[in-house]
């Protein structure tokens, strides 16, 4: 599996990032799954079962989905909150290409393999990346309990070849 990482700014911009994906019907079209919550911020939370637009757009601003309640400072010097990260998890292509040319109950196997490999490198970065700043300037640097992670797993790319990935939005904000 390969994973690719990219910073999605503030929550504006990485509300624009996912409603233009919307919008081409990206995360909807061709049967492809409903996202999901993962990750021991997202049972703090209370977050289970598919992500909704609002939780996923409350999340992004750093608000609890639920409560409604802040939780995440907003940025020093007029800054604004950072919302987060898209990490790709990528089956290779010979993954892929098998997962399209099987049938259907081969294809479910070979997916449930990558969803099983996400799962578990997302449990690895969460055990081992996640980390906080606080105080003054951010000075101090504690590890998370955890992250707050919203999984879209899809089948093919945008070009309608295949291509198992899973695009996992890691959110700037984790319980500690």
């Amino acid at each position: 599996m390969v994973a690719s990482i990219s910073a999605r700014g503030n929550a504006a911009s990485a509300a624009r990032y996912y409603s233009h994906l919307q919008r081409d019907d990206y995360y909807s079209r061709d049967g492809e799954p409903p996202g999901r919550w993962a990750g021991k911020g997202a049972k703090r939370l209370s977050l289970d079962g598919p992500v909704t637009q609002t939780e996923f757009d409350s999340a992004l601003r750093g608000i609890d989905p639920k409560t409604g309640e802040r939780l995440t400072q907003l940025g020093g010097r007029g800054r604004e909150h950072a919302a987060g990260w898209d990490m790709t998890f990528s089956a290779p292509k010979s993954v892929s290409v098998l997962w399209a040319l099987s049938e259907a109950p081969e294809r479910q196997m070979i997916a449930q393999a990558h969803r099983s490999a996400v799962l578990a490198a997302s449990a690895q970065l969460e055990a081992t990346a996640g980390w906080a700043r606080r105080g003054p300037a951010g000075a101090t640097r504690e590890q998370t309990a955890g992250l707050l992670m919203a999984q879209f797993d899809h089948h093919t790319s945008r070009e309608s070849d295949p291509q198992l990935h899973t695009h996992t939005f890691v959110f700037n904000l984790a319980p500690r």
